[in-house]
């Protein structure tokens, strides 16, 4: 990649640089020396604007959020006056927009992905600052379709079946190569997989509260 003729300060370059290298080969396998020399500085620039890799790191790891949040927001206010249905679909759909996205908009998906199997101190960060908010989100949006009387506990469980059936599709694309099934997704195939999810996860709630009505142990 090649910065000599972009508009940019070494700061933003070296920051554009590393968060490319992290998402394609994680923290470990990515060198300061590689990060200078793809955005063209040195490697005293880096030690200058970010004293060190696990600093420059992490700063790549919000980086690459921000542009992620900006291109699939996944908040409150974006749906607020829509029914919970509703908004258990947009969160589905934006979930799956953010596993499938491609160039700077998939960086942050690729680098937490990692971080799932090298952790590094940034995934505590990830933990408390994206994670908790969005799961808190996603309960809420939950409990007013399933109301009052269902359990914390299965809550939770319908909570992490849902985020699974989303995440799975970024950990098995070398699966579904091998299987020949859907190796590469269009736009159209993520929307009408997004739609696959959500009415099983719909259906799928329903399911809970009539079991939880006729067996009264939920």
């Amino acid at each position: 990649m090649s910065l000599t003729n972009a508009k940019i300060s070494t700061e933003e370059g070296l920051l554009i640089a590393a968060c490319k290298l992290f998402s394609d080969k994680g923290y470990k396998d990515t060198t300061i020396a590689e990060i200078s020399r793809t955005s063209e500085a040195n490697v005293a620039a880096v030690n200058y604007y970010f004293r060190d890799k696990a600093t420059l790191y992490r700063k790549s790891a919000k980086r690459a959020f921000q542009i992620t949040e900006k291109a699939f927001p996944l908040d409150i206010i974006s749906v607020k006056e829509k029914s919970a249905e509703e908004k258990l679909k947009y969160f589905i759909e934006t979930a799956l927009s953010r596993v499938f996205a491609t160039g700077e908009e998939g960086y942050f998906s690729k680098i937490m992905l990692k971080e799932l199997s090298e952790p590094t101190e940034t995934l505590d960060w990830i933990v408390e600052k994206i994670i908790i908010p969005k799961a808190k989100w996603l309960n809420l949006i939950l409990r007013e379709i399933v109301g009052e009387d269902v359990s914390e506990r299965t809550v939770s469980f319908c909570h992490m079946a849902i985020i699974n059936q989303c995440m799975f599709f970024s950990v098995n694309k070398e699966i579904r190569k091998r299987l020949n099934i859907y190796p590469e997704l269009n736009n159209q195939d993520v929307k009408e997989l997004a739609e696959t999810i959500y009415c099983f996860s719909i259906n799928g709630l329903k399911g809970v509260m009539k079991y939880k009505h006729e067996h009264r142990k939920l």
